[in-house]
């Protein structure tokens, strides 16, 4: 019969594992990438507020994301695969 620690043991492990989660590679948080990079991967996942979702807030875009992507586009980028 497994003693305690060793349950606990076990228990921590597994714990350990899924909070790990399905990421196969570390987040890149101490080296981003390059400009061309971040702002490539900025323009996909558009991390600014959308214009069209409130009130106009002109200041909370820079300049250069002005103008968001067609919501074609973030639709093709979140869309849901089927079931």
């Amino acid at each position: 019969m497994p003693t305690l620690p060793a349950i606990r043991r076990v228990l921590f492990l597994a714990a350990a594992v899924l909070a790990a989660g399905c990421q196969l590679e570390p987040p890149a948080i101490f080296n981003p990438g390059d400009l061309d990079y971040q702002r490539a991967r900025a323009h996909r996942y558009d991390p600014f507020p959308d214009p069209q979702a409130g009130p106009a807030i002109p200041e909370a875009r820079p300049r250069e994301f002005a103008n968001p992507p067609p919501e074609a586009s973030r639709a093709r980028w979140q869309r849901v695969p089927p079931h």
